[in-house]
């Protein structure tokens, strides 16, 4: 065991940040997703489970909050939200 959380084969470090997911996803056998997507989920599940813009924005450390409801809604999720509350 090498003294890196994730490693190159060799054991080196990984060097370029964009690799090393496309890598830690091949090895663990599921479709290539990057960071920006773990946010995506992330904002996608907070707002499904009700947790409002301004925690959301906290979270995902958006310095405006129209950042994030734009994010919300493009996720499909803010017409989901007003369907709930106003049937």
């Amino acid at each position: 065991m090498g003294e890196h959380v994730s490693s190159t084969e060799d054991g080196s470090p990984y060097k370029w940040r964009q690799h090393l997911m496309k890598i830690l996803c091949k090895r663990a056998g599921v479709k290539h997703f990057t960071f920006h997507g773990i946010r995506h989920l992330t904002a996608s599940i907070l707002a499904q489970e009700g947790v409002d813009i301004p925690t959301i924005q906290a979270i995902l450390r958006h310095k405006n909050s129209m950042t994030t409801t734009r994010y919300i809604h493009r996720l499909g999720i803010t017409k989901n939200v007003l369907e709930d509350v106003f049937g």
